[in-house]
């Protein structure tokens, strides 16, 4: 239900998309980069699925973000959760 995800580094660029696909609507994945900044400038999306593939899903789920150096929403992200 809960997950901290570490990377070493978290970027999408521009017409990249990331899908998080969650169980239930009520769980939280945190992304946590500790060694840089986080730079999103593609698309986001939290989803509820039955199952793969991510043929049928509605928008849910929790996707934070955590860094000291900073996050960053460029002007192209978007974000479905």
């Amino acid at each position: 239900a809960r997950t901290i995800m570490d990377w070493t580094s978290f970027n999408v660029a521009q017409g990249e998309t990331v899908i998080f696909a969650f169980a239930f609507g009520r769980e939280i994945v945190i992304n946590r980069v500790l060694s840089g900044p986080i730079n999103i400038n593609g698309s986001i999306a939290g989803v509820r699925s039955p199952g793969f593939p991510l043929s049928s899903f509605t928008a849910g789920g929790n996707v934070w973000f955590y860094s000291p150096q900073g996050v960053v929403f460029g002007p192209n992200a978007t974000v479905v959760a």
